[in-house]
């Protein structure tokens, strides 16, 4: 069987997951186009606690240099009593000697601003306000789409995880 790469892909949900998936995939020469139901100025509100291999995976495409300042670096949760503070246990999340990165708490905006900020850089479009609602069929040649205004696109197609589709 041939494998072919397709030349782009539908990426359906421009948040944190789809965004690197984007960047990564254009780094293997596939074009990404994002379609986004919120709008560019939305706020998904919350910081994350990246692990050492989600912070692997953003510093394989150029991204973590660039948050990195804008967070907080840790190694663990420490658990203590009340009122004595007594440590009663430790979670760890990284640990650079170890992991090769500490953890980082980071504001979700920042991190999507700044993969935001890269996709434009190369020149990957995002389409706001575009609610994927069907696939309206799917072949070999790629998968027809359809969003809430009616307008369908046809490509590769990839959903993040908040997506429904089947």
């Amino acid at each position: 069987m041939v494998s072919t790469t397709p030349k782009s892909v539908a990426i359906i949900g421009a948040s944190v997951g789809g965004l690197t998936l984007g960047l990564v995939l254009k780094s293997y020469g596939i074009q990404p186009r994002f379609f986004e139901f919120r709008g560019p100025d939305h706020d998904l509100g919350g910081a994350m606690s990246l692990t050492p291999n989600a912070l692997r995976c953003l510093d394989s495409i150029g991204a973590y240099s660039r948050i990195k300042s804008q967070g907080y670096s840790f190694e663990a949760f420490t658990f203590l009593t009340d009122p004595e503070y007594e440590v009663t246990g430790k979670l760890y999340f990284g640990k650079k000697d170890v992991y090769g990165y500490d953890s980082l708490r980071v504001r979700r905006k920042v991190i999507i601003a700044e993969l935001r900020k890269m996709a434009g850089e190369a020149g990957i479009e995002i389409f706001y306000g575009k609610k994927f609602t069907k696939v309206v069929n799917e072949n070999s040649n790629g998968v027809e789409f359809e969003f809430a205004d009616g307008t369908r696109e046809t490509d590769e197609m990839q959903g993040e995880s908040r997506c429904l589709y089947t």
